[in-house]
C-alpha cells in the first residue's frame, strides 16, 4: 500500500491518562491511555462508574455512547435480579 494511503496513527495526548466525560451522565472519568497510544489504536472503550454506561473515547477527546442502562426497571426485572439461577445440565426442565 502506498505511503499516502496508509492510515495515520491516532494522536493521543502526552501523559499516562486523560479525562473524559461520560456522554450519558457527563461524569468525568480519568482514563488510562498508555496502551492505546503504544498500540496506535484510534479509540478505547470506557466504563462509567457512575451510571454504568459504556462509551468510546477517541484520541481527540470525543466520546460516543455504546451502551447505556435502561432508564427505568420493571417490577418483574427487579424480581429477576434478586433470583438465583442454578444451571444443572443433568436436570430436566419442565
Amino acid at each position: 500500500m502506498p505511503e499516502e494511503q496508509q492510515p495515520k496513527a491516532a494522536q493521543w495526548p502526552n501523559g499516562e491518562t486523560m479525562t473524559a466525560h461520560c456522554p450519558n451522565c457527563e461524569t468525568p472519568a480519568t482514563v488510562d491511555i498508555v496502551n492505546v497510544r503504544e498500540w496506535d489504536m484510534p479509540w478505547r472503550s470506557v466504563d462509567c462508574d457512575n451510571c454504568f454506561a459504556e462509551f468510546e473515547l477517541s484520541a481527540d477527546g470525543s466520546t460516543a455512547l455504546i451502551l447505556a442502562p435502561a432508564e427505568q426497571s420493571t417490577a418483574r426485572g427487579r424480581a429477576l435480579l434478586g433470583t438465583i439461577f442454578v444451571f444443572d445440565p443433568n436436570e430436566d426442565t419442565p
